[in-house]
């Protein structure tokens, strides 16, 4: 958060600590979301570690019933199907059933999404980026569709939280009505992990296809472009793509004539995911565009190289301690080599500048403030340079 803006939030979380009853809309983090998934988790993980007292009920896909079945504060509200549709429908009409059935202070959406049908200054959503506008062709007919909804959505939502300055900024150009207030992701969720030993026989190479803007076809190619500098054992894991995605990025491996040094093991358990990030050598997000970024604070928490492209924003929001590379095989494959010759930090990795509490105590403070008409001056145009 800037400063002023973080300093009225917290004196406001301090003044207004009584119990609240909140309803969080799930529905825009689906199970195989990445990182929209891992956002509702740890912020509802460390909502309930720092507000204890609060009553939460949560709506949306089957995942969240086990993921917080041991909170007895926790209420889970499950929709089944996950179709754009069913999400749609249920954004707009379940989940403010549920607000009104319980009585509750506010609605807020962990997507950019929220129900009209709940007075506005009750009901708040969360934006993470805005790529369906910047870069419109990595999207289908029926995405482009939903996330029209977005503009006037975030228009009207009573207080919107940006996850970082960059989204914020975005979110100031393309809805202007907005009432726009940065409260950064946590970074600290890493330490919680359950420590793996490392692979001391080869390197590893972890880099992401759960969306095309992740561009893994890059990194791919870059490692084609490493063949004479790096060891044959060396291993490229793309995490995340579906089977369709993966017989084509294959068959990229192929025609770089590295696909035995390539795996696409699609989504894996948090357990293997976690395994996988803390066994790496680099990390590379190839992204067109990025909101935040979690992956660059899980390993820069372990001390493992990061590897970013220039035209993703991450060097805005994670500045020094990132390698970047220009969107190209070439610029990629020498960065990349530039991070296996710099090696994992043994001496530890860069401790974290915002905390997930950090992050729940600025979203609660907000909710709160704006149940008694009092929440703080939202940013406009360019307040977040």
């Amino acid at each position: 958060m800037p400063g002023c803006q973080a300093s009225m939030i917290l004196a406001l979380s301090s003044q207004l600590r009584r119990s609240m009853k909140i309803v969080v809309d799930l529905l825009g983090a689906p199970a195989r979301s990445g990182g929209m998934r891992s956002y509702a988790q740890e912020l509802i993980h460390a909502w309930v570690g720092e507000y204890s007292e609060d009553r939460l009920i949560l709506v949306g896909g089957s995942w969240i019933a086990q993921e917080f079945e041991s909170y007895p504060s926790i209420k889970t509200v499950c929709v089944s199907g996950e179709t754009t549709l069913t999400r749609v429908l249920s954004q707009f009409f379940r989940s403010p059933w549920v607000y009104f059935s319980n009585r509750a202070d506010v609605l807020l959406s962990v997507s950019p999404v929220v129900s009209p049908l709940v007075p506005r200054s009750r009901r708040a959503c969360v934006v993470h980026d805005w790529r369906h506008l910047k870069n419109a062709k990595e999207f289908g007919r029926i995405q482009r569709l939903y996330r029209r909804i977005w503009q006037t959505s975030v228009n009207r939502a009573g207080f919107v939280v940006a996850i970082s300055g960059k989204t914020a900024q975005e979110t100031l150009s393309y809805a202007p009505e907005a009432n726009v207030f940065v409260v950064e992701n946590g970074r600290d969720h890493s330490r919680r992990w359950q420590t793996v030993r490392r692979n001391q026989g080869h390197a590893t190479i972890l880099t992401f296809g759960h969306h095309s803007n992740k561009r893994p076809e890059l990194v791919i190619a870059a490692l084609g472009l490493l063949r004479d500098k790096v060891l044959e054992q060396t291993q490229l894991v793309v995490l995340g793509a579906n089977a369709a995605y993966a017989e084509a990025l294959r068959e990229v491996a192929r025609l770089n004539h590295v696909d035995e040094q390539c795996r696409f093991p699609g989504f894996v358990s948090d357990i293997e995911y976690q395994r996988l990030i803390q066994s790496s050598s680099v990390v590379v997000l190839a992204s067109s565009d990025e909101g935040f970024g979690l992956p660059v604070a899980e390993a820069q928490y372990f001390g493992i190289p990061v590897v970013g492209t220039a035209d993703s924003g991450l060097s805005i929001i994670h500045g020094l301690g990132l390698i970047v590379a220009d969107p190209s095989a070439e610029s990629l494959a020498g960065k990349i080599f530039e991070g296996l010759d710099l090696g994992i930090n043994r001496s530890g990795g860069r401790e974290p500048m915002n905390t997930w509490a950090d992050t729940a105590r600025g979203i609660r403070a907000l909710a709160r403030a704006a149940t008694q008409r009092v929440v703080p001056g939202a940013l406009k145009s360019g307040a977040t340079k």
